[in-house]
């Protein structure tokens, strides 16, 4: 007989695994220094190539030592772009995780009242198992029997009050 609304949470499974991945997930998606790190390197190493390139231009500096300098510069930009790409996937990786502490939830799918239960906290289920029903009680189609006895007192299109018990336990 309880009311729900459309999304409300109405039973819910074991989560601690799934909250705790959550978290694990949040702290890695949530680190970053790793692409501070590399940015600083590729930093360095692009001034240490400017440098390298100052000297040889002063005839300082050999070819060899340009080409050592873009290396480390070429280097630095490869470490960066994957601390990026394994921030990118730590970030993938909390979405699937709060995925799966949502489909540990079950919502109700529409407005409606709790018909039945027929699960009990603790209780092992399955997929073939219905948990709980929820009906629509503004979508239920009504057929009514009358006594013999009232035939003849009621007329068409006259209101009659009726009353309904669960699940709509109303007037």
């Amino acid at each position: 007989g309880d009311r729900v609304t459309s999304g409300q949470p109405i039973a819910a499974m074991d989560d601690r695994i799934a909250a705790a991945s959550v978290r694990l997930a949040e702290v890695q998606a949530g680190q970053n220094s790793t692409i501070i790190h590399a940015q600083l390197q590729k930093q360095q190493a692009e001034r240490f190539l400017l440098r390298v390139q100052n000297a040889n231009a002063a005839s300082a500096a050999s070819e060899l030592e340009l080409d050592e300098a873009q290396a480390a510069l070429d280097s630095a930009g490869q470490s960066l772009k994957q601390a990026e790409e394994r921030h990118q996937q730590a970030l993938a990786q909390l979405e699937l995780e709060r995925a799966k502490l949502a489909s540990l939830q079950i919502v109700a799918p529409f407005e409606g009242s709790v018909s039945r239960i027929s699960a009990s906290p603790g209780q092992t289920m399955n997929t073939s198992e219905p948990l709980l029903q929820v009906l629509d009680v503004r979508q239920l189609k009504v057929e009514l029997h009358v006594p013999s006895t009232c035939f003849g007192l009621l007329r068409r299109g006259s209101p009659y009050q009726l009353e309904a018990g669960t699940p709509v336990n109303s007037r």
